[in-house]
């Protein structure tokens, strides 16, 4: 029999594999039921969104009384046995057979050596993976509805990921000891990253309302916490994981040492999608109610001096920040700002020098920064004059371009000056002939001729051109000719 089939009273479930043997139940003259069981379960496994556990084969058996409930059973994986536990509840008490069974008294025992994945995945818990070897002895009394759990667990060699945030933890060493229906974990470390590690405490409820309740309080040096394609974050500073069973907080005030950030892939990094099932013409009549979820959230402060590390749309460069990182983890919400501190921008096939820069996040999902910045390229004096922007580079000379970019669109608006820095563009009459008088007209006449290579005598400006000078704009074909003229006649283009 397929457990997937279990489905059917225990919506999302998720359990996989095939349960074959005997199973009985008898009744009589109203006495408290018997029965027995003899099964065997071939590739045992829990299937959820992203992850599936890896199949074991589980062997039980079970009898019952009229007074009584024992149950044993062997754990096997690769034709090896890795774990046992059995049971006994008695006295089973009055009422219905599921009451008497919840409501007696538990003894109980569970050795397991072997993988930890096999038994966290059953856990369901999805952010995160366990893995490697895990050692587990533990003794339960109490009931059913309230055990009490004493033993010890232990992991060396183990390995924590995250596929969601990229994180990975290696060689993870951590010991814990049950108490209640607690496990608590006394002592917890790993490596993260190259030189990063990772060290705390924390506890997981098998009794909390809505399922595996777990409260981890991590202490992060240099640790590489976050690895994505589109966001990285080296972090030193205080985490906190809680959970009450359905989704949970990841919490923290941390210090970034190192951070990348890659603009226009916000939505690379998407979440898995989700599937609305709905099912209808059940028996009872109606439709299922789906059980209440809720994904797991960010409230992170993060604070970075230097080192963030900011590329694509042209920009390759570093910030400081100050940030606050909300929402789900696949696709953060980020609030805050990032200062320039040095870097370099590309436009137009052009490398600019950035002097100015701010990055501001809104929160938006999937993040849109608003882009901010200043750039200068400085062009030698080899340079030939180029109509198309009006530049003109003699020996000795430098021109400056300042480039803007706004919400990550990159609009240029460039700034000739020369050797005064002076701007050329929107230079007036008197300024280009050095003033009035004599030496002014003698210096416009030589501009004059000058301006004779530039495609014969100058025209009459139209009077709204001649006006406009004034208001300080430039006539097009002027600056050309302008420019032409100081760069010299070997420097003259046809048709000009």
């Amino acid at each position: 029999m397929p457990l997937a089939i279990l489905d059917i009273g225990y919506p999302g479930l998720g359990l996989g594999g095939l349960a074959s043997g005997m199973f009985s139940v008898a009744t009589s003259g109203g006495n408290p039921p018997t029965g027995k069981a003899d099964v065997t379960i071939r590739g045992l496994s829990r299937a959820g969104l992203v992850l599936s556990s890896r199949p074991i084969d589980v062997g039980v058996a079970a009898l019952l009384s009229p007074d009584k409930l024992g149950l044993r059973a062997v754990i096997a994986s690769g034709g090896k046995t890795i774990g046992r536990a059995q049971a006994q509840l008695a006295p089973l008490g009055e009422g219905d057979l599921a009451t008497r069974i919840a409501r007696a008294r538990l003894f109980g025992q569970l050795r397991y050596s072997g993988p930890a994945d096999t038994l966290w995945r059953l856990t369901g818990v999805e952010l995160f993976d366990l893995s490697g070897p895990v050692a587990i002895g533990a003794d339960v009394v109490g009931t059913l509805e309230a055990p009490v759990i004493r033993g010890v667990v232990r992991a060396t060699n183990a390995r924590i990921e995250s596929g969601t945030t990229g994180t990975i933890l290696s060689n993870v060493q951590a010991s814990g000891r049950f108490g209640g229906s607690r496990l608590v974990i006394d002592r917890f470390a790993a490596d993260a990253g190259k030189g990063g590690r990772v060290t705390g405490v924390g506890q997981f409820d098998f009794a909390a309302r809505n399922g595996l309740g777990i409260d981890l309080r991590l202490q992060a040096a240099n640790a590489v916490m976050i690895n994505r394609d589109d966001i990285g974050a080296t972090v030193t500073g205080p985490l906190t994981f809680t959970s009450d069973g359905i989704g949970g907080v990841i919490a923290g005030d941390v210090v970034m040492n190192k951070s990348r950030y890659r603009l226009g892939q916000a939505t690379a990094a998407s979440a898995v999608p989700q599937l609305n099932i709905r099912e209808i013409n059940l028996p009872e009549g109606g439709e299922e109610k789906a059980a209440p979820t809720r994904p797991w959230t960010l409230a992170i402060k993060a604070r970075a001096p230097n080192q963030v590390m900011v590329s694509g749309l042209g920009l390759t460069s570093e910030w400081s920040a100050n940030l606050q990182i909300a929402g789900e983890p696949q696709n953060p919400a980020i609030t805050g700002r990032a200062t320039l501190i040095r870097g370099d921008y590309e436009f137009a096939g052009r490398e600019f020098e950035l002097a100015r820069g701010v990055i501001r996040f809104d929160g938006g999902v999937p993040a849109n920064p608003a882009l901010d910045i200043e750039a200068n390229a400085d062009l030698d004096r080899a340079q030939r004059f180029d109509p198309r922007h009006g530049l003109c580079a003699q020996a000795g000379d430098r021109v400056h371009e300042h480039a803007r970019a706004a919400a990550g669109r990159a609009a240029v608006a460039p700034v000739v000056r020369d050797v005064d820095h002076q701007p050329v563009r929107a230079r007036s009459p008197a300024a280009r002939g050095g003033g009035g008088g004599v030496a002014g007209r003698r210096q416009r006449d030589q501009s004059d001729q000058r301006g004779a290579a530039c495609g014969g005598s100058r025209p009459a400006a139209h009077p709204a051109r001649r006006s406009a000078d004034g208001a300080g704009h430039v006539d097009r074909r002027r600056q050309i000719c302008d420019a032409a003229a100081l760069c010299g006649d070997r420097h003259r283009r046809p048709g000009l």
